[in-house]
């Protein structure tokens, strides 16, 4: 065993580390990776923060909570039916302050510790459990790093990311359909318009695995894409009516570019049912102006 390194006269040895090797990354990555890296890898992008929920586990603990509450307040409606009938003690049961029944304090203030637990419990986990289910490529980001680095973290506490009815979204991306299906193409995706390196990306990754992109760049992407299919919708319909003059073909028309509008809001954007068939209604709106108008210019002729 080598004795630690005493300093000199001329001043304590420094001692510089040397960067590591490839092989020696991969032979003790529970050494050189573990939690330390880990840890950063997955704050450095929200789409790496997966964590369990617990919900069987949290639902027991509340259900044992509750029943404890539950004794104590049966016990205290017992303790005060005895202290209240006819003939019984003569005690004072409208008074915190002159009253003589000492088990009947002690109830209360376990009832204030345990009725506090259980209500901040209730309030954090409401929180927890609203939060929406981990996405499948967020779990295979994780499963792709426990692959990309084995035996960097214990078989037993990776288990966790198998638990896939469990697992939450910390930080959960409002992405639009339209985003999320231009997601999935890989090229899309892996397109180098939008990749950056954060200054939060951790001390080792695989930069060949490991891919980080720009939230702002994709967003103003997929803004473009829908303003310019939402300008065609506007624009198309119009010309297209220019050169329809009989009314049930320009009926046709008007309806299937409806329909179109229909589909295009509910499946590219965030909208909700009512909020797509408002824009719809509108948008029909300023085709049947556009019909009435063309009329009354027929007419002035």
């Amino acid at each position: 065993m080598e004795s630690p390194q005493q300093p000199t006269a001329e001043g304590p040895q420094i001692h510089v580390e040397a960067p590591l090797t490839e092989k020696e990354l991969y032979t003790r990555p529970w050494q050189h990776i573990g939690y330390r890296i880990f840890s950063q890898w997955g704050a450095s992008d929200d789409d790496f923060f997966v964590m369990r929920r617990f919900g069987a586990l949290n639902t027991r603990v509340i259900l044992k909570w509750q029943d404890d509450i539950a004794r104590l307040e049966n016990e205290l409606r017992v303790l005060e039916k005895e202290n209240s009938r006819v003939g019984g003690p003569a005690v004072n049961n409208g008074s915190f302050r002159h009253d003589r029944v000492v088990r009947r304090g002690e109830i209360l203030k376990d009832c204030y510790v345990k009725l506090k637990e259980y209500n901040d419990f209730m309030v954090s986990y409401s929180t927890l459990r609203s939060r929406p289910p981990a996405q499948s490529h967020e779990i295979t980001n994780v499963r792709n790093w426990f692959q990309r680095y084995p035996d960097a973290i214990l078989d037993v506490e990776r288990e966790y990311i198998e638990h896939t009815d469990d697992l939450m979204s910390i930080v959960p991306k409002v992405r639009t359909p339209l985003r999320s299906f231009l997601e999935r193409i890989r090229g899309f995706r892996l397109s180098k318009i939008f990749r950056i390196r954060p200054t939060t990306a951790p001390e080792i990754y695989d930069a060949e695995t490991t891919h980080y992109h720009s939230d702002r760049k994709m967003e103003l992407f997929v803004t473009n894409v829908v303003v310019s299919i939402g300008l065609l919708m506007l624009i198309a319909p119009l010309w297209t009516l220019v050169f329809v003059t009989k009314i049930l073909d320009r009926l046709a028309v008007i309806t299937a570019f409806i329909v179109v509008f229909l589909a295009f809001v509910s499946t590219v954007t965030v909208a909700r049912p009512f909020e797509s068939l408002a824009a719809t209604a509108a948008y029909s709106a300023v085709l049947i102006v556009f019909i009435q108008i063309k009329g009354d210019l027929k007419a002035e002729k």
